[in-house]
């Protein structure tokens, strides 16, 4: 299964100072949030129409996530290391 990936607004800095950047996947409909962080990310999602891909879903929004980092480096200076 394909899914695209779209970013919602701008990426920010969350509690944790991680990268939060914000997905919406198609299909399912679903808003994604990672948090980012040179060496990890963490999805989740609040959704229940996932059937059997939301592992898929969560891991593609990691990875684009991930790319988006690399393709924006000076988003980098989100990142707030505790």
């Amino acid at each position: 299964m394909a899914f695209r990936l779209k970013i919602l607004g701008e990426p920010t800095t969350d509690e944790l100072g991680r990268v939060a950047i914000r997905f919406a996947a198609q299909p399912p409909g679903a808003v994604v949030d990672v948090s980012w962080t040179p060496v990890s990310a963490h999805a989740s999602a609040n959704y229940d129409g996932w059937g059997r891909h939301e592992i898929e879903v969560l891991r593609e929004a990691m990875a684009e996530a991930s790319r988006y980092m690399s393709a924006h480096p000076e988003k980098l200076r989100l990142y707030r290391p505790q």
